[in-house]
């Protein structure tokens, strides 16, 4: 009986822990997911609403999706971005200064590029990043894919 109390009393205590977003991989990597999605949203959106005025694009803001998880999310979300960017230009960057968290994150960003690039495929033509992988032609260039019903 005293250890059922004890293991719930644990249970309750873990709960009012706060979460540690540098350490929780699945919650980062739906974060970096959601900022991939926002960058081609914004992509599209820039090309059309170049010439709007600004009414109009503060309007096109607001048709964001809204973001879904804490800020802190993001704002880790952004900075392995950009320590992963870091290292793929080959920017000397001290291994001591890279921690374990770090290496989950980048993990984490690895695997959202991966989910982002299988769910919206390049044009092989033109480079657009496509809506979804089951088009069965570029919607920029028209360029028809093989392989997709043509």
């Amino acid at each position: 009986m005293q250890a059922t109390i004890q293991s719930a009393e644990m249970a309750v205590a873990q709960c009012d822990r706060p979460i540690l977003v540098e350490r929780d991989a699945e919650g980062l990597q739906l974060a970096l997911r959601a900022l991939f999605e926002e960058a081609l949203i914004l992509h599209r959106m820039d090309s059309i609403l170049r010439l709007a005025d600004k009414a109009t694009r503060d309007r096109a803001a607001e048709e964001l999706p809204e973001r879904e998880l804490s800020p802190g999310y993001y704002r880790r979300a952004a900075y392995l971005l950009e320590l992963s960017t870091t290292l793929e230009l080959g920017v000397p960057v001290d291994p001591s200064t890279i921690t374990r968290s770090d290496v989950i994150g980048l993990q984490a960003v690895r695997n959202a590029r991966q989910e982002y690039e299988y769910d919206h495929p390049a044009c092989e033509a033109c480079g657009e990043r496509q809506d979804n992988r089951f088009l069965k032609q570029c919607f920029k260039c028209a360029t028809k894919f093989a392989g997709r019903g043509n």
